[in-house]
């Protein structure tokens, strides 16, 4: 088992934060109230790393290299050098830069440098490299697949990463959504995550602890728990401990919470908790709401699953005249996740819906969420198969033909589960009594293509068309009674 620190005693702020805390292997995380020492708690241990009377390791007599990282402080770094023709690629000087970088990194008392993104790709080439064992073609292949499976983990980009023969240069792009773009081009949460997984699978060869301050910096919600998730991956893969102080919303999230350690000022001086107290649940909310509000300046806001959601819910506010903001955040667990983060939080104006995908929640689990809304039916499509919608939108449509020839044409070979319904149907099943189990999206989608063909974009065009057949009293109070959460 690698050596990883087992205890700390600290002696700060003039004997007022003054606590002996113990860590396991692994992740552990450091939170709290702002002013109570968190960024110094790190500096502390890094310092005292070699004095056991204040920082205890699972084995002295083994060696103990920790590696320490900044990315609040280090983010104007990374994104400013963040292109490929700022390094030199001079053989001789590629071994000096790595050379030096260990040297700095196991020896410097600072905190160390991230690097741009391509500088950890082309310094791991070069070892390949430099050991003999590739030339620079094969090293950039075999560091390309190799990264790549880092980068999965948090993005579902390809990296694209080649020795260019011609002009004698390694290059490296991304490949985000169908297109390749150039590293200098990606956001600062982008390139502040990338860069920083990048350094610490760079590193894991060198060290044992990782010290890491604040490193959400940049970062919305659904990469912080990619971040938070990658590290915990991180030490059990390599068997390593990461020491990381943070103020991200991961730790109202139940794993992470048991993971923490709370700091709070309590009779004039430093406490740690094990759980949250009203003053750190107060600093998050205010982080919390100062982020609803910088999205949006309306009296509630709604996070959903997919566009269609947000079709129909603008369409609503908009008849309606409702004060909300509606954002898209991506899928039903990462919506589920974001609901569950606010259950601890005292933030009552904020609503989450996802579809029912023949999943309902039992009442244990809604007891984990805060304000979340699952659909009775399959997806919010499937409101607008109503035979007395379809019928409002288009009255000579036979609509149970219509969509009887469409669920018959789905391919069973793909979606096994269709078949039951399949069977149903030539036994003469009335279509509408089923059509709510069914994935409801891939039927409007069939039917807008009719209208305004291969367009996959105007299937929410059609989903307008239907919805502006309907009265605006009608809407929520016949049709779309679940959506009442929106007033």
């Amino acid at each position: 088992m690698a050596n990883h620190i087992s205890k700390v005693k600290t002696e700060l702020f003039g004997g007022l934060f003054n606590q002996e805390m113990l860590f396991t292997d692994g992740l552990n995380v450091i939170s709290g109230t702002n002013g109570t020492g968190k960024t110094q708690f790190l500096n502390w241990i890094f310092n005292q790393k070699n004095n056991q009377q204040y920082v205890s390791f699972t084995d002295e007599s083994q060696r103990k290299e920790i590696i320490v990282f900044s990315p609040k402080r280090n983010a104007e770094k990374v994104l400013a050098e963040n292109f490929q023709s700022q390094f030199g690629y001079d053989k001789s000087k590629q071994t000096q830069a790595i050379q030096q970088f260990f040297s700095q990194q196991l020896q410097d008392t600072s905190i160390q440098s991230i690097k741009a993104i391509v500088h950890y790709l082309i310094d791991s080439a070069e070892l390949l490299v430099n050991s003999n064992q590739y030339k620079k073609v094969d090293g950039a292949t075999a560091i390309k697949e190799e990264y790549q499976k880092v980068l999965s983990q948090i993005f579902d980009y390809e990296l694209d990463f080649i020795w260019n023969v011609t002009n004698s240069r390694y290059e490296a792009k991304i490949i985000k959504n169908g297109n390749t773009v150039s590293l200098d081009t990606l956001s600062a949460g982008e390139n502040a995550i990338i860069s920083l997984v990048f350094a610490i699978y760079f590193t894991r060869d060198y060290a044992e602890v990782y010290l890491i301050d604040e490193p959400e910096v940049h970062l919305n919600w659904s990469l912080e728990e990619k971040l938070f998730t990658f590290l915990e991956n991180f030490c059990k893969t390599y068997s390593k401990q990461v020491i990381t102080v943070t103020h991200s919303r991961v730790i109202a999230l139940e794993k992470y919470s048991k993971l923490t350690q709370f700091l709070t000022w309590e009779n004039g001086k430093v406490s740690v908790k094990t759980s949250f107290t009203p003053e750190m649940i107060r600093d998050i909310t205010g982080d919390t709401i100062r982020i609803i509000q910088g999205v949006t300046a309306k009296t509630k806001l709604i996070y959903v699953e997919d566009e269609a959601h947000k079709t129909v819910l603008e369409y609503i506010k908009t008849k309606q005249n409702l004060d909300c903001d509606i954002q898209v955040h991506g899928s039903s667990e990462s919506v589920k996740q974001l609901s569950m983060a606010f259950k601890s939080l005292p933030v009552d104006n904020v609503y989450f819906l996802i579809d029912g995908d023949n999943k309902p929640l039992t009442d244990a689990e809604k007891t984990k969420y805060k304000n979340l809304i699952q659909l009775e039916k399959y997806c919010i499509e499937n409101y607008l198969l109503n035979q007395e919608v379809l019928n409002l939108y288009n009255g000579d449509g036979d609509w149970a033909n219509k969509l009887t020839t469409l669920i018959k044409t789905i391919d069973v070979k793909s979606k096994p589960h269709i078949k039951p319904i399949q069977l149903s149907l030539e036994k003469g099943v009335d279509v509408f009594e089923i059509i709510d189990s069914i994935d409801g999206s891939e039927l409007i989608s069939n039917l807008s293509k009719e209208t305004y063909g291969n367009d996959k974009s105007k299937k929410y065009d059609y989903i307008r068309d239907i919805l502006s057949k309907i009265t605006d009293s009608d809407l929520l109070d016949k049709y779309f009674g679940e959506l009442s959460f929106i007033k």
